[in-house]
């Protein structure tokens, strides 16, 4: 079967791209998703200087969402720039997005060493506030040749992801990535009284729990444009990705095929194996639905819930 789509006038043999994250942490990491399907693969949020590593960074929040506090990769845009990128390409990474999340004139200048070191595109994103996402990301755009695409976040005081979309597009940006994980939250070890995650003991919510978040942000955004989004958060198979499309189809509203696999780590032999009986502890010390949960339904068998 030919998947191959066209991403921002790209070509990819498929419409799934691994989005940033750890996955994308190394060119073997890059090299590997590919080989296993991608039609592209993002790195981890590249910064000239390297991210600190924090731990631990995730923890599981029910079944197949959890909570993180990762920030950007741990090697600094040099070892990027001469070693990574290149090696991701040779290993057979067809297409390569780079993530970046510097300010302004940083990022440009970023970006242009990104790409003559092998991107093939550029996502904005990071940790920027939305003002400066726009203004970076504007910025950017007038420095490369390569499509520049932004994820936006649903985390913004004062404005939301769908409104910071239409402005990045204004400025011109090639697409949308919709969107970031949710936050901020914490999660406490009761024997401690400590926060179950390092660093500064907060981090944002990312996996299947997201996935209606994330379709009404992407459907909100199709609504209004006619170019690229790549859809992500929350998609754990093949009938979430399908998800975002088929709602926008049936309105004919126009939808880009790419939808990001981005996220979701691969379920733990074991974990959560309980998960959703009453009263029951999930990994990372939550609990199962109990009683009052009478909304919680389970679709039919054979139906196709989006």
């Amino acid at each position: 079967m030919d998947l191959s789509v066209k991403l921002c006038g790209i070509s990819l043999a498929s419409p799934f791209v691994l989005g940033s994250g750890p996955l994308g942490n190394t060119a073997q990491g890059l090299a590997a998703c590919s080989t296993a399907g991608a039609g592209a693969v993002t790195t981890k949020t590249i910064y000239r200087r390297r991210s600190p590593v924090v731990s631990p960074c995730m923890i599981a929040q029910g079944a197949r969402t959890m909570l993180n506090n990762e920030g950007g990769s741990d090697l600094e845009a040099e070892v990027w720039i001469k070693e990574e990128l290149p090696k991701a390409k040779a290993m057979g990474a067809s297409v390569v997005i780079a993530n970046i999340g510097e300010y302004m004139e940083e990022d440009a200048r970023l970006a242009q060493d990104l790409v003559d070191a092998g991107a093939d595109m550029i996502e904005v994103g990071g940790y920027l506030e939305a003002e400066a996402l726009v203004e970076t990301a504007a910025l950017v755009k007038k420095s490369v040749s390569v499509p520049v695409i932004a994820k936006v976040s649903p985390n913004w005081e004062g404005v939301t992801a769908v409104e910071a979309a239409l402005r990045l597009l204004e400025e011109g940006l090639d697409g949308i990535t919709a969107m970031d994980s949710v936050g901020v939250g914490m999660r406490f070890d009761l024997g401690t009284g400590r926060p179950l995650l390092g660093g500064k003991g907060h981090g944002y919510i990312s996996g299947v729990g997201i996935l209606p978040l994330s379709l009404k942000t992407v459907y909100e955004i199709a609504q209004r444009t006619d170019r690229d989004i790549v859809g992500m958060g929350g998609i754990a198979s093949g009938l979430d990705a399908a998800a975002g499309g088929r709602r926008c189809l049936l309105r004919r509203m126009y939808l880009s095929d790419h939808v990001r696999a981005g996220g979701i780590l691969p379920a733990q032999p074991g974990a959560g194996a309980r998960a959703g009986e009453p009263g029951e502890p999930e990994p990372g010390g939550g609990a199962g639905p109990g009683p009052g949960c009478g909304d919680v339904r389970t679709p039919p068998a054979g139906s196709v819930p989006l």
